[in-house]
């Protein structure tokens, strides 16, 4: 069976979405802070909706992947997989791969960060999928996120 679930900490430094997502947050309170305590913004008046749009979409986002994620590894089928691609691009990437559930194939990518973890895999090389029991579609690569 799949280990625990992974950490926040683990989901926010690979998953490229929930890492976008959360520094679009950060960039739009923190312009908001700056044009209230340090000099306005020439958006001043329209930058507190902005924020709160930016938050509101935000924050759903965030919470769908986290919960996305760690129900993949609640609700798992571990099986062995094998990556078909991976490149990098400015600290972020794509890896695709490849597994069988119940003899049906799937092939899932996903967008995730370089980090020390990610970093080491390779084209062709043998991981271990935890694919959601429910949604054997929703699969991630154990090691990258444990």
């Amino acid at each position: 069976m799949a280990e625990k679930r992974p950490s926040l900490q683990r989901i926010f430094s690979t998953d490229y979405a929930t890492f976008l997502t959360t520094m679009f947050i950060v960039m739009a309170v923190g312009a908001l802070l700056f044009d209230r305590l340090v000099e306005p913004l020439t958006v001043s008046q329209e930058l507190p909706y902005i924020a709160a749009l930016v938050c509101v979409v935000g924050i759903p986002i965030i919470a769908w992947r986290v919960r996305l994620i760690r129900s993949a590894f609640e609700h798992a089928s571990e099986v062995k997989g094998e990556i078909l691609s991976i490149g990098f691009f400015r600290g972020r990437g794509k890896v695709t791969y490849v597994y069988n559930v119940q003899g049906q194939r799937y092939q899932t990518s996903n967008a995730i960060l370089r980090n020390r973890t990610t970093r080491t895999l390779q084209h062709g090389q043998k991981v271990t999928i935890v694919a959601n029991r429910d949604n054997p579609k929703v699969a991630f690569i154990r090691n990258i996120y444990n």
